[in-house]
């Protein structure tokens, strides 16, 4: 009955502060991701809607790269600090602004010199990939002052535009068109456009930011943020590396947009998960010092992942196919077959998030960083033996994704338990 009144108290605590509202956010985001995804299957050409998911794959680490990190400065420092807020925002986006202009002019000077479908696809990741950091930047912010609401707001904002973008084109036979004939500036004009939402949406923010006292925060933004670019920039290159493996490989069209499709939603399921370890994160860290209290959150949340992977995995077991048929072409309902090797995979891709968000919130970011360099160089290996021997076969593609969480997972739980067991 205790146990009863205290989950019915901190049900109700979390729906007034509204951290119940923004961990939903998550879940909508993926009910707007299939929507998406699946009106764009029956919407664009196969050649179009490969780009598209080839673009997805890799959106993660560019999203990383232009945000520098800055949205880890912003949580850190503004929930420290929230004086200085707006002053901090302003010398943020200065910053993020610049360094994507470079960014962008290196991937055009890439593109123009060497002649590839994928240094293409890119590009158009570099562009829009601003949108998502700006979403990103701004979400931390409302959540680094508790205003959980907004920041749920804030991080479904671009999608639920865009879906409903994309349902105006799936019902107008002109638009789709418009659309299939001019896919890739038409899809980078209105992700860029989603930013116009966010300054209709939230004007006080940003004429508070446009306003701000101009003040010098360069050296703290990048010292808080660099290590945090680092560990979370590897850990989601190696979607784009796999990418890139699949787009230079010899296997058919077909089989690509399968396997890009495979992979990611085996990313997405992650997101059930997310919204806990970013919640237990600032626990630990306040009782790293302690070892009992570290040893048993741990066994807590060790528990917790796993029951989280299993419901998952039986989730996509048994739904995942009926997703597929009722929201996507039919040339895509092949799908659920390719994805029953990545459904086997899911504990292990939940226990690496839970291992590598406990050692990131108890200090030991070095054992991350070296999971991840090590990780990065098994893939760039198999990426330069695609180059000299193309693959055919989209198992070994499987395989590299398996051996890949294998030993990150290896590596991730030994300095887990190092770490427990002083």
């Amino acid at each position: 009955m205790a146990l009863m009144n205290h989950l019915f108290s901190s049900l109700v605590r979390y729906i007034k502060n509204g951290i119940l509202f923004y961990w939903s956010s998550f879940f909508i985001l993926i009910l707007i991701e299939f929507f998406i995804g699946g009106l764009f299957s029956k919407i664009l050409t196969p050649e179009n809607y490969s780009l598209y998911v080839n673009v997805l794959n890799t959106l993660p680490f560019y999203s990383i790269l232009v945000n520098l990190g800055i949205s880890y400065s912003i949580s850190y420092i503004i929930a420290h600090n929230p004086a200085i807020q707006f002053s901090f925002l302003k010398q943020s986006f200065s910053i993020q602004g610049r360094w994507y202009l470079l960014l962008i002019a290196l991937h055009l000077g890439i593109c123009i010199i060497f002649s590839h479908a994928y240094f293409d696809i890119l590009f158009t990741t570099t562009i829009i990939s601003f949108t998502y950091a700006y979403k990103l930047n701004l979400t931390t912010y409302f959540m680094a002052t508790g205003a959980y609401v907004r920041a749920a707001i804030s991080n479904t904002l671009q999608k639920i535009s865009i879906a409903v973008v994309i349902a105006i084109i799936y019902y107008s036979r002109d638009l789709q068109v418009v659309v299939n004939g001019h896919f890739k500036p038409v899809y980078i004009l209105f992700e860029l456009g989603m930013v116009i939402f966010y300054f209709t949406l939230f004007p006080g923010i940003n004429r508070q930011i446009i306003s701000a006292a101009k003040v010098n925060y360069r050296k703290r933004i990048y010292s808080f943020g660099k290590y945090a670019m680092l560990n979370n920039g590897l850990n989601v290159l190696y979607y784009t590396l796999i990418t890139l493996i699949l787009r230079t490989s010899q296997i058919e069209t077909h089989l690509q947009i399968i396997i890009g499709l495979s992979i990611l939603f085996f990313r997405y399921t992650a997101v059930s998960i997310a919204p806990v370890f970013a919640t237990m994160g600032p626990q630990l860290t306040k009782i790293r010092n302690n070892t009992a209290l570290v040893r048993n959150m741990y066994k807590k949340y060790l528990a917790l992942s796993i029951a989280f992977a299993i419901l998952i995995m039986l989730g996509c077991m048994f739904c995942f196919s009926f997703i597929i048929n009722r929201f996507y072409a039919a040339a895509y309902h092949d799908l659920p077959g390719y994805f029953t090797f990545f459904t086997y995979l899911i504990p292990l891709l939940f226990l690496n998030s839970f291992h590598g968000t406990f050692l990131s919130a108890i200090g030991k970011i070095k054992t991350t960083t070296i999971a991840e360099i090590v990780c990065t160089l098994i893939l760039l290996c198999f990426l330069l033996w695609n180059f000299l021997s193309p693959i055919s076969n989209y198992q070994i593609i499987n395989y590299m994704v398996c051996i890949h969480l294998v030993v990150k997972f290896i590596i991730l739980s030994a300095g887990t338990l190092k770490n427990i067991s002083k």
